[in-house]
């Protein structure tokens, strides 16, 4: 780091006179993403490519993770060799903590949505073993030896059938 603007001191609780001279990818990026930079970082140098937009997780001060979206571009001299790099960046933590969430919900609303239409099915199958319980009972004596049985199943299937509703509720 031979500069470095507010942005970068705001977002990662050091003073400026800490940065400079300091190795920014040992510094401040996350220890997992520490080679996949410095291979960016390298190739950008070597290249003479500017990978324009990069996306990683910088380490704060306290030791939080802040997720940045970087804009690089390679500086020159007057003669066309490479200096360094410029970074700008954008802190796109919290727009990613939304991202997260709200795909959490999409897929939360979708199991709901799926959910409701098994039980919606199951409970169209529940009521025709219901009806036919019903009917059965009608045409068997208490004495009968499958009355008890279709007794278990009609209690069996009303505690299904009120499981169900409260599914869909």
């Amino acid at each position: 780091v031979i500069f470095c603007n507010d942005f970068l001191l705001e977002v990662t609780g050091w003073q400026q006179g800490e940065l400079i001279g300091a190795d920014l990818i040992e510094g401040f990026v996350a220890e997992e993403n520490r080679a996949e930079t410095r291979l960016v970082f390298d190739e950008m140098i070597e290249t003479g490519k500017t990978l324009a937009r990069f996306e990683n997780d910088i380490l704060t001060r306290k030791g939080e993770h802040r997720t940045v979206r970087w804009n690089n571009t390679i500086l020159r001299d007057a003669s066309g060799e490479i200096l360094g790099i410029t970074c700008i960046g954008e802190d796109v933590t919290e727009r990613r903590q939304l991202e997260r969430q709200l795909l959490q919900a999409q897929k939360m609303e979708a199991i709901g949505r799926m959910a409701g239409g098994i039980a919606h099915d199951f409970n169209n199958i529940l009521a025709a073993i219901l009806g036919y319980t019903e009917l059965s009972l009608l045409e068997v004596t208490e004495e009968s030896p499958v009355h008890g049985h279709l007794n278990q199943i009609l209690v069996s299937t009303i505690r299904a059938r009120d499981l169900v509703r409260q599914i869909l509720a």
